[in-house]
């Protein structure tokens, strides 16, 4: 049907996309944001509570009645933990000093033990038993729940730090800690609270199930004898200052603080732990490492020392589910390092998101005409779409979870990657679509259909057909029947889902959705870090397609070789960085196996550079081989020597009309001639003449630019088959 004289040029072209996405971006913006009453109800019952536990605090720390009671550490703990780790003595500040702050992150190896195990064999066991004996085993095997805590074998910890109001040697921290598995396939989350005392570089805190905030009024009880009234007037005045933030956000509606939240209990079945850390020494005088630690939080560009990060064991006890986490020698990344970390991380990354970008933009450039996009696979392209969209969510995710001066810099790669998936790879994986259907629609079309049925078994069909027919059909008069020129027309019985099929079925919509479910199947495989290596194959093999085809068509080139570098160069670098440098800022394990998927690229590379030098099926065995397709470059007799030389030249080349010479393999050629032709195979020069099916002799070269521009002989404009 011709399209109406009134509908605008184009428009066939639109799809219902992008009015879905207008109407979901309209939906959104007018959405309304308005305080939420609950919520606001909530946070006022929050701050009573607040209040309350606050002014029976400061009775009980001036002596008058009050409804609070210091619970006590056990006092079979104390031991056991100063056993497995012992107080260091104050070092000299002229030759040593201890970090005053460690925000950032925390890494290292941890062991589980199960304090109700008879056989620990370790030197502190005999200090374990009493502990032990005090616990109810019925009651800590239903906290452990599910969460086998022997499983746990690596911790890691994002850590703040700050100062306290009323003290100059009591700081807090606060954080989140996970233990994880060996392979971090299983990860359980804890916040923890502590305080930081900084003249003995020792932590001591809790930390809880995520969620489950702690009662900081306790922490004082779990510090040494000499530090504890100094303790309790730094938590109260941490408590009123939590207080006034949570005051000024109900009376502003600023965003609350995530230390305004209230502390509440632990959810039974799962394990709280007493937590305590104890810093290494640093080789530094105390005077020159609190310039560094100064240095870095407020630059200013003075000089300072280069101190190494800090190093520190800790333990963490749970009475309630009689197990014990150690972890020895763990390190700290500051936060400040990550940041600067991050930085360079996301510069090297956005000029390689670049420099892909640029190299794809050139190749669509040299593929602008249809004859050449049919030589093009876009699978390719489909693939590095898919890594590229999980690199924009990786990037934006860790960018804006990371809440600090880093999150910007990480969001720039991110957005380079999306403008590749958006604006480059899926346009042009839909344009190679668009131009190489018809191709494939008249490939379907020929393929063989089933021999027909023999006439005996034909005369057998239409027989059975003729009683079920008979023995079906209702005993009425003959209803008039339809001319084929009237087909029926019948009311879909649901409306709008016959619009959305519709709506679906349209093969750019068809895509989109494809593309949208492989990502959120993808995430959900990223989520099990055992299938990492599996997601690298998949997402590194996008060589593959255009092998194949190149195979099935007898294509020697169809991408630039400049590209196919550019590409596997810059994409080798993201896993190389996230699964082999071992601290990264993209929070992945260090797996070497890495080293793998990067060689299975670089085997793709070699058999893409092969078809073009060795043949399109060079790599197949003998009868694997697709069906032959025409050689330009049959061999024919050399010219005799001794004639001049223009009776050496086979004719002129019809496209560019230069004389065709034949060299001997073992003759050099001039600069000219190596223009002309290409590069010679094995001190042979067949290559650089062609022979077309029509009998006509063209340069190599010049036959390859004419068939990126038409399939067709430039003299006869005969259809000519891939060179």
């Amino acid at each position: 049907m011709d399209r109406p004289t009134n509908q605008p040029e184009g428009s066939s072209q639109r799809n219902s996309f992008t009015y879905i996405l207008l109407i979901t971006w309209i939906v959104f913006m007018t959405s309304g944001f308005g305080e939420d009453v609950t919520t606001r109800r909530d946070l006022e019952d929050i701050l009573d509570r607040m209040e309350d536990r606050i002014s029976n605090y400061s009775a009980w720390l001036n002596g008058t009645s009050s409804n609070f009671t210091l619970t006590p550490e056990p006092p079979t703990l104390t031991p056991l933990l100063n056993n497995m780790l012992p107080p260091i003595d104050i070092p000299d500040p002229r030759t040593h000093s201890y970090y005053r702050n460690i925000t950032g992150f925390i890494e290292g190896k941890t062991k589980a033990y199960n304090l109700s195990d008879k056989h620990l064999g370790s030197s502190w066991a005999p200090f374990a038993v009493p502990f032990a004996n005090s616990l109810n085993t019925t009651e800590t095997q239903a906290n452990i729940g599910l969460w086998n805590i022997s499983e746990a074998k690596k911790l890691s910890a994002n850590v703040r730090e700050y100062g306290a109001l009323t003290s100059n040697n009591i700081h807090f921290l606060r954080g989140t800690v996970d233990f994880a598995d060996r392979d971090s396939s299983r990860i359980v989350k804890y916040e923890l609270d502590a305080v930081h005392v900084l003249e003995t570089g020792t932590l001591y805190g809790f930390a809880k199930k995520l969620g489950s905030r702690t009662d900081i009024r306790h922490v004082s009880a779990l510090v040494p004898e000499r530090y504890r009234n100094e303790t309790a007037q730094a938590v109260l005045s941490e408590l009123e200052q939590r207080r006034r933030r949570l005051k000024a956000f109900l009376q502003s509606g600023q965003s609350v603080d995530s230390d305004a939240s209230p502390d509440s209990e632990t959810k039974r079945g799962y394990c709280s732990y007493i937590f305590r850390a104890q810093l290494f020494p640093t080789p530094a005088p105390q005077n020159l490492l609190r310039e560094f630690e100064e240095e870095i939080m407020q630059p200013t560009g003075q000089q300072t020392i280069q101190a190494e990060p800090a190093e520190l064991d800790a333990v963490f006890v749970s009475h309630d589910c009689g197990v014990l986490v150690e972890m020895k020698k763990g390190t700290t990344l500051r936060s400040d390092t990550f940041w600067r970390k991050s930085v360079t991380y996301s510069s090297v990354a956005f000029c390689l998101y670049l420099v892909i970008a640029y190299s794809l933009a050139n190749q669509i450039e040299w593929t602008r005409t249809p004859a050449s996009i049919s030589r093009v696979s876009r699978w390719p392209f489909v693939i590095q779409a898919l890594a590229d969209l999980y690199a924009f969510l990786l990037h934006m995710t860790i960018g804006v979870t990371s809440n600090n001066r880093a999150s910007l810099s990480l969001i720039a790669p991110g957005f380079v990657a999306a403008v590749l998936f958006f604006v480059l790879e899926v346009r042009y994986a839909v344009l190679i679509h668009r131009i190489q259907a018809p191709e494939d629609a008249a490939a379907a079309a020929a393929r063989p259909s089933p021999p027909p049925p023999t006439p005996a078994a034909a005369a057998a069909t239409a027989a059975i057909n003729r009683r079920q027919t008979a023995a079906s059909a209702p005993q009425v008069a003959s209803l008039p029947t339809r001319t084929p020129e009237e087909p029926a027309r019948t009311t879909p019985r649901f409306p709008l889902l016959h619009i959305i099929v519709n709506v679906i079925s349209e093969p750019l919509m068809a895509g989109w959705i494809s593309m949208i479910l492989s990502i959120i199947i993808l995430l959900q495989l990223m989520v099990n870090p055992k299938l990492i290596l599996g997601v690298l194959y998949a997402f590194h093999s996008f060589w593959i397609p255009q092998i194949v085809r190149n195979a099935k068509r007898g294509t020697r080139r169809a991408l630039r070789k400049r590209y196919v570098l550019t590409t596997t160069v810059c994409r080798a670098f993201f896993p190389l960085y996230a699964l082999a440098c071992p601290k990264n800022v993209l929070f992945f394990d260090t797996d070497y196996r890495v080293w793998t998927p990067i060689a299975w690229m670089i085997v793709q590379v070699g058999i893409l550079f092969g078809q073009e030098y060795l043949g399109p099926a060079f790599f197949l065995p003998v009868g694997w081989e697709p069906a032959k397709t025409y050689d330009y470059h049959a061999v024919i007799p050399l010219p005799d020597p001794e004639t001049p030389d223009q009776a050496q030249a086979l004719g002129d080349c019809s496209v560019c009309l230069e004389p065709i010479v034949h060299q001997p393999p073992d003759a050099s050629r001039s600069d000219k001639e190596k223009d002309l032709g290409t590069t010679s195979l094995l001190g042979t020069s067949l290559r650089l003449y062609s022979i077309a099916p029509c009998h006509h002799m063209f340069h190599t070269a010049c036959l390859e630019k004419w068939l990126g521009v038409k399939n067709i002989c430039p003299v006869c404009r005969r259809h000519l088959p891939p060179l």
